[in-house]
């Protein structure tokens, strides 16, 4: 699936956690607040522990910089989106849906039976 320049998708490494988790925390922490109260320590430990677990994890990049990741599991049957973080300054610009597009691909290249692909393309625009 093709991005718009600079953007690009990775691997995740446990190099990203950081990053990763400061992604997390400008796009969650004030709808985790408003519900149960963002504490930073737990939100931070809490992340990094479910961070350490394998786990099939991707980054998107501007320039080489994180600007959102996601997480999923899988099977032959389906593909289960766990997380998706995309940092609020890179939102309704599209991004999302590449990521969810990303899914698509993924899908529909593993022959995975799945309704993500019918949701999917019901969501989203054309990237």
């Amino acid at each position: 699936m093709q991005l718009p320049k600079p953007y690009q998708f990775r691997d995740a490494t446990m190099g990203d956690v950081d990053a990763l988790f400061a992604i997390h925390k400008a796009a969650m922490s004030d709808y985790v607040d408003r519900i149960w109260d963002w504490e930073d320590v737990w939100q931070q430990q809490n992340f990094a522990k479910n961070f350490s677990v394998p786990a099939n994890r991707r980054v998107l990049c501007e320039c080489d910089r994180p600007i959102g990741w996601w997480c999923w599991t899988s099977s032959q049957q389906s593909i289960f989106i766990n997380a998706i973080a995309l940092h609020p300054a890179h939102q309704r610009q599209g991004l999302g849906s590449c990521i969810l597009n990303w899914f698509v691909a993924q899908s529909e290249a593993s022959d995975t039976k799945s309704d993500l692909v019918k949701s999917v393309r019901a969501m989203c625009r054309p990237p």
